[in-house]
């Protein structure tokens, strides 16, 4: 099965994620073709090709799957989730947001605290 992001008509977030057969994504030499699912899909669900985007499950394609709400960052080819804090910066080759201090590796659970920009022990 292949997976596709419908995104707004400004392009940059995800409406819906719709699965379609492997085989509505074949060029006529039999391999995988983004453009094809995406034609399929605009004739189908009356929405521009265009704005139908290959996503994958195992993020393998394109940093994360896609969900409803994520963003698209057409220039580095990613799907990413809202920035969850103000000072996260994001990786644009994986899509996902990084604090500015790693997190501690000593084996406990810990929280990112907005206010002092810190990671702090759970209590």
């Amino acid at each position: 099965m292949a997976h596709f992001a419908k995104l707004t008509v400004e392009g940059n977030k995800v409406l819906q994620v719709v699965t379609i057969r492997n085989e509505d994504i074949l060029n006529g030499d039999g391999v995988k073709d983004e453009a094809v699912g995406q034609q399929h899909l605009e004739k189908h669900h009356d929405w521009p090709a265009n704005l139908w985007i290959l996503t994958s499950k195992d993020g393998s394609t394109r940093g994360n799957y896609a969900g409803i709400g994520y963003s698209w960052d057409a220039t580095n080819q990613i799907f990413y989730k809202d920035k969850p804090y103000s000072d996260w910066t994001l990786n644009t080759t994986n899509g996902q947001w990084e604090s500015p201090l790693s997190y501690p590796d000593d084996g406990q659970s810990y929280y990112w605290d907005e206010a002092t920009g810190s990671w702090k022990l759970n209590p």
